[in-house]
């Protein structure tokens, strides 16, 4: 693991991009970053105190991906007076920086995703990456109401290999399947992308959520359907057709709000009720 001088000359925020950010760029090293809990403002899992000379950072960072594998993380906390506080420490244990669990995820289990325990960890103001009101911050973070670019990758590709079992299996249905699914995946891509581009992040942001879950229930079909092609060799622990399902799972929650959520289950929910109401 490349050493990383967080406290070296040159200071300031300016200076902390230039070591940090020109390395990363050039892959000489290589960051993490430990966010998601700021989403859940007013509660406070870590907090960040003013110290001399810095900021201490106290609390649990649930969710920081690339353990072992990252030279730098940049940890962030809120203060008393509802400040985002971002700062970037070497990215391994010590100074207060301890892994609390080790997170076996379904899908991104290679990942390393680890929950971080913050105990007095403290961030010189050198290293500070950020420091803004938590509403300005998640005015920013509305952007992730916009459908994941992945949810489209994983989707093609899923239609790609159920076009090829139907072909394998000679199963004109399954063919079929891959054709409309994939005309769907299209369709709503264009909608996702022409929204993204077209708006500003601020704007939109119920349109985009509920593209976003028609995304994501498009997946679920997409990645289910192919299971059920496969019939029971899609169980297997190598068989791409779980692996896919399994990838679904994670989007389902990638970069999920409170907001996103309700999105989410008001669509799907929504859908079984006019199910219900044709067979009426």
């Amino acid at each position: 693991m490349r050493h990383i001088g967080l406290n070296d000359k040159p200071k300031g925020m300016a200076a902390l991009a230039e070591r940090i950010g020109e390395p990363a760029v050039l892959g000489e090293l290589i960051a993490g970053i430990a966010f998601s809990h700021l989403r859940r403002f007013p509660d406070r899992p870590v907090t960040a105190r003013r110290v001399d000379g810095g900021w201490r950072l106290d609390g649990v960072a649930p969710w920081y991906t690339g353990w072992g594998v990252n030279d730098v993380a940049f940890i962030s906390g809120v203060t008393d007076d509802g400040d985002v506080i971002f700062g970037a420490v070497p990215a391994r244990e010590g100074g207060g920086v301890a892994v609390q669990t080790v997170l076996r995820t379904v899908a991104l289990d290679a990942a390393c995703t680890v929950a971080l325990r913050l105990d007095g960890v403290v961030v010189a103001d050198d290293d500070v990456a950020l420091r803004q009101p938590h509403a300005r911050w998640l005015a920013a973070d509305t952007v992730v109401a916009n459908a994941n670019p992945a949810i489209f990758g994983v989707g093609a590709s899923a239609v790609e290999l159920l076009h090829s079992t139907g072909i394998a299996r000679d199963e004109p249905a399954t063919t079929r399947a891959a054709e409309t699914f994939g005309k769907r995946l299209a369709e709503i891509r264009a909608q996702c992308y022409a929204l993204a581009d077209t708006a500003p992040p601020s704007e939109a942001v119920e349109e985009r959520l509920e593209l976003r879950a028609i995304a994501l229930e498009l997946l679920v079909g997409i990645t289910s359907g192919l299971v059920a092609a496969n019939a029971g060799p899609a169980m297997a622990v190598g068989a791409p057709a779980q692996r896919k399902a399994r990838e679904a799972l994670f989007l389902l929650v990638q970069a999920q709000t409170g907001a996103a959520r309700t999105a989410t289950l008001d669509r799907w929910s929504a859908t079984a009720a006019a199910r219900l109401s044709t067979q009426a």
